[in-house]
């Protein structure tokens, strides 16, 4: 009995067969369909649409949309299973076409636990340590921290930290298939030395419980999608056996995020109310304005001016992230005021769709905080840090420094071409107006003398002996006649000179 008997009747075949050839044969179907298919929704209109009912639904997504979201990502983690390498793809078709009862289906389970290994080694391949490693000997305060942030959300232990540059703290989970997975927690030097040590255990338990959740729920969604995006950025050096999975992911992903984005919004509202009963709503929206308010101040004041320095130094001057705290520290109450507002009034969009600062803080039904300035005596980083606080500043500073550099020095450059262009256009109008000068200097004089009696009747003397000269130059060569006509052509215009009696005497 071959792969083609599961289209035939049912009579004289066996039903239990046919149903479970139909079944693995639909672990094909329906991923290669999804990556097929033209993801309509990827149109910007729908986009705005969904992002639009969900503000029309005040904060609560529809169920719909969480249904569809976990079925396409249970398919995509069904066609990682089934495409991630194409010799075992060809193997299964081989196996239903060729083999019938006991061997098709150790073939089949042979060619599972493969895909399994290569599913394993994709996700493996995916888990990037990147960043600076803190270890548990060296940061025990960092580590004790985390852990009582941890065990307060309720969430898996962190087994790793790392420490980046920026402003951002996430919480991923390594999902293995052969192995245990992990939890590992990235924190961006620069939040961690804009804010105290409370404050970076809130926003550790933000984080960890936005990752919380059983399959189905808004957490193991927004999971699913952190992985699926790991896994796509690192497939581009995957081999090319799992050529089938990049495509699946590339096509089917994009789908995936736009279908879950109201899921998520409404995931990280849901995560802001749950917090605040353990603590109180006056504590989630301090923490909230602040890290928004600090981090637009930042952007808006300090890395424009930090950049701006491009276009005059070949490289940065001075450290990224010590200039980071002292602008900081050098705002004031108004500054502080004024980057509240600005992060307040900034909507969500196609960019950024997750909640704003204003959605978030309705949805816990707060008012915006104004902190005060920056006057912590002592930041997270430096708390938790200690005396290798200074060597971190460090590295994290040749970090930024090595993958910022050639952008720096593509600024310079092209601010060096501007200026010597500019310098030679002002030189080439520097010349050509001082030839301009030059050239009118005869005209001015010209100009000058006629306006001079004195100079007016030299001139006229001057006239008359030239033209004197030329008629006799023309009467030695015997052309009388035209001496005449030059000599009385000249009289008649230089009256009341020397001339007239001369030409009188030549007649």
């Amino acid at each position: 009995m071959t792969v083609w008997d599961a289209a035939k009747p049912l009579a004289g075949v066996s039903c239990r067969d046919n149903l479970l050839r139909l079944l693995f044969l639909s672990f094909f179907a329906f991923p290669l369909y999804l990556s097929l298919r033209k993801p309509r929704i990827m149109n910007s209109p729908l986009t705005e649409t969904l992002l639009a009912r969900f503000r029309q639904d005040h904060g609560i997504a529809p169920r719909q949309y969480r249904l569809f979201a976990t079925v396409v990502a249970l398919l995509l983690r069904l066609g990682l299973l089934v495409f991630s390498s194409v010799s075992t793809c060809l193997g299964a078709a081989a196996a239903l076409y060729l083999l019938d009862g006991f061997p098709m289906w150790a073939a089949l389970a042979a060619l599972a636990i493969v895909a399994l290994w290569r599913m394993d080694a994709l996700l493996r391949a995916s888990w990037v340590d990147d960043g600076l490693l803190l270890s548990p000997t060296d940061f025990p305060d960092c580590h004790r921290l985390v852990a009582h942030a941890v065990k307060r959300s309720r969430g898996r232990r962190v087994t790793t930290i790392r420490l980046l540059d920026g402003f951002g703290l996430e919480v991923a989970h390594d999902t293995r298939v052969l192995a245990r997975g992990r939890a590992q927690l990235w924190i961006g030097y620069e939040l961690l030395q804009l804010i105290d040590s409370r404050e970076l255990s809130l926003a550790i338990q933000l984080a960890v419980m936005q990752q919380r959740g059983h399959v189905g729920t808004s957490g193991w969604i927004s999971r699913q999608r952190m992985q699926l995006q790991r896994i796509e950025a690192t497939l581009p050096q995957a081999p090319i056996d799992a050529l089938l999975a990049r495509v699946l992911l590339v096509r089917g992903l994009r789908f995936f995020a736009l279908l879950s984005i109201p899921v998520a919004r409404e995931h990280v509202l849901t995560i802001d109310r749950k917090l605040s009963k353990t603590h109180s709503t006056g504590t989630i929206a301090a923490l909230l304005s602040a890290i928004d308010m600090r981090k637009r101040y930042i952007d808006d004041n300090f890395w424009p001016a930090f950049w701006s320095r491009a276009t005059i130094d070949p490289r940065p001057s001075y450290s990224p992230n010590v200039g980071v705290r002292i602008a900081l520290r050098m705002s004031t109450q108004v500054d502080m005021q004024r980057a509240l507002a600005r992060a307040f009034m900034s909507p969500a969009n196609e960019a950024s769709p997750m909640p704003s600062l204003r959605e978030r803080l309705d949805g816990l039904g707060a008012k915006p905080y104004v902190a005060k300035p920056f006057v912590q005596p002592q930041s997270a980083a430096e708390r938790l840090l200690g005396a290798r606080h200074r060597a971190l500043l460090a590295a994290i500073d040749a970090r930024w420094t090595a993958q910022n550099l050639a952008e720096w020095m593509r600024r310079f450059k092209t601010a060096e071409r501007d200026r010597q262009m500019r310098t030679e256009a002002e030189t080439q109008a520097q010349a050509e107006a001082a030839a301009r000068a030059l050239a009118d200097v005869p005209a001015r004089h010209a100009s000058a003398n006629e306006a001079d009696p004195v100079a007016r009747r030299e001139a006229r003397q001057v006239r008359a002996r030239d033209a004197l000269a030329r008629a006799n130059a023309l009467y030695a060569k015997g052309a009388i006649e035209d001496a005449m006509e030059e000599a009385e052509s000249w009289a008649s215009a230089m009256a009341g000179t020397m001339l007239t009696p001369l030409i009188n005497e030549t007649r």
